[in-house]
């Protein structure tokens, strides 16, 4: 996992180079609220501390839900040796990188939690022992559907076709949802009703990192995904809106999913139309509760 960041102030030059390493848990990743270790390694590879790591909480907390993993930690904010320095944070446009997708994390600093720092830093006036206030970062990080499905976490998923007939079960559901384009209000085809295959040919798309080249969506554009002009993936729509509203490009996507109404973007829908099927898929050989038994043999009543 990549940690980008763009700094103010006096730890700028000192800090541009670090990485993120992963968290710790403290127990198996079911839902609910974890404790996780975390430090700052240098970007060189060769797995040792930032100089700046010293200047962050090593203790990240970790929310996991259904859909995500919400991580928040803390940096010394003012740093002591540089008080007057960084008055918008100590770090500024905090991006985690997850398999070429970017989440922004959110940066708070005005509440200032208190917190115990652990390691000596003269550079940085930080002494282990020392509380300071902080400014709190938090960053939204999916939780794949399919790898839960995988290691058992769920019993079901609900997936656009097509599905992988060969790793799951499913069961076609009578619904179907339909694909369009999220774009700038200002951008080149915003004053377009429809977008058809021609208009996307060499723009700048942003797609769910989980499209196949043999997918429903990659059919209707009549162009190899090679000839395409990718810009960036998402796995959270809300994260690709982002890219969007950044001018990094044009998300497809299926409708509904993002609020428009108000806002700088807009969804505009498919010409022809492209409208994709939903399935409810478990593992293969998955050996079920009884409530989840219960409740698949109640929905295939229901689907009958």
């Amino acid at each position: 996992m990549g940690f980008r960041k763009i700094l103010s102030g006096a730890v700028a030059t000192a800090m541009i180079s670090t990485m993120l390493c992963g968290t710790a848990f403290a127990a198996e990743p079911a839902d609910g609220s974890y404790t996780g270790e975390i430090h700052f390694l240098n970007a060189n590879g060769t797995g040792s501390n930032s100089m700046c790591d010293p200047i962050f909480v090593h203790e990240a907390d970790v929310e996991l839900t259904a859909d995500s993993a919400e991580l928040t930690f803390y940096v010394a904010y003012p740093i002591p040796a540089f008080p007057d320095q960084g008055t918008d944070g100590t770090v500024k446009d905090v991006k985690f990188t997850v398999d070429g997708t970017e989440y922004t994390a959110e940066s708070d600093i005005t509440t200032k939690p208190e917190k115990e720092f652990d390691t000596d830093a003269a550079l940085f006036g930080v002494n282990a022992g020392d509380v300071l206030p902080t400014q709190v970062l938090t960053v939204e990080l999916p939780r794949d559907v399919l790898d839960d499905l995988d290691k058992g976490l769920i019993d079901f998923g609900l997936l656009f076709d097509p599905v992988d007939k060969s790793r799951y079960e499913y069961l076609r559901l009578p619904f179907q949802d339909s694909y369009g384009v999220l774009m700038r209000r200002d951008s080149e085809l915003a004053s377009k009703d429809a977008i058809t295959p021609e208009d996307l040919w060499d723009k700048p798309l942003i797609w769910n990192r989980n499209t196949r080249d043999d997918s429903p969506l990659a059919a209707w554009l009549r162009r190899d995904p090679g000839q395409l002009h990718s810009a960036a993936t998402y796995n959270l729509l809300f994260n690709g809106s982002l890219m969007v509203k950044d001018g990094l490009g044009y998300a497809l996507a299926l409708a509904g999913l993002i609020n428009t109404v108000d806002s700088e973007l807009c969804f505009k829908p498919l010409s022809p139309p492209l409208n994709v099927g939903m399935s409810i898929v478990w593992k293969k050989y998955q050996i079920f509760s009884k409530p989840a038994e219960k409740f698949l043999i109640k929905l295939q009543e229901l689907t009958a």
